[in-house]
């Protein structure tokens, strides 16, 4: 039976590590990232795509600096984390698939933690406001917050196999080649 979660200290520190072995279905931590890569790439250009056309059918009135729509700015910031996703997932596919260079994930590992936490904290906060102020009458809030706080914890387990294949990249660094032993 094979180990999906591993936490355990390492000998030589007390410092607890949180490692898997694994990605979901059996696969091996590279498929995860090539998967996991592959989804923030199309994530990216997908919303890319849609934040473009978006800011294309804005409505400009004679030199004003943001268009008279609801949230002008919400596309704009879409296309800037799109770039974001984009520009970094790039390096998390060309490691898996060609250069097993464990600080190219760096970058992913750094902004995947910081997203999800995000998520996280905020779904949560909106769960806290949304309880006291109107109650937990509302059904579609309710799913609302729910997935937001899902997707937070997908976000945190994509993060959990990057950060494993970057140990496992790592170990494999230190290890010295068959020929070389001898």
């Amino acid at each position: 039976m094979p180990v999906y979660f591993d936490g355990y200290k390492h000998p030589s520190s007390n410092k607890m590590s949180w490692k898997l072995d694994q990605f979901c279905c059996g696969c091996s931590l590279r498929t995860g990232t090539k998967v996991i890569g592959s989804l923030f790439l199309l994530g990216g250009v997908s919303v890319l795509v849609y934040a473009l056309v978006e800011i294309s059918s804005f409505n400009f009135r004679g030199g004003d600096a943001l268009p008279n729509q609801p949230h002008p700015k919400l596309p704009i910031v879409s296309v800037v984390m799109s770039v974001v996703a984009i520009v970094f997932s790039i390096p998390v596919l060309f490691t898996s698939n060609i250069n097993p260079n464990p600080r190219l994930l760096v970058p992913l590992l750094v902004i995947n933690i910081l997203s999800s936490l995000t998520v996280i904290a905020f779904f949560l906060y909106l769960a806290i406001v949304k309880s006291m102020t109107s109650g937990v009458d509302d059904i579609v809030g309710n799913i609302i917050i729910a997935a937001g706080l899902i997707s937070g914890a997908v976000w945190l387990y994509f993060w959990l196999i990057i950060y494993s294949f970057y140990h496992e990249l790592g170990a494999m660094k230190e290890q010295p080649l068959l020929d070389q032993q001898t």
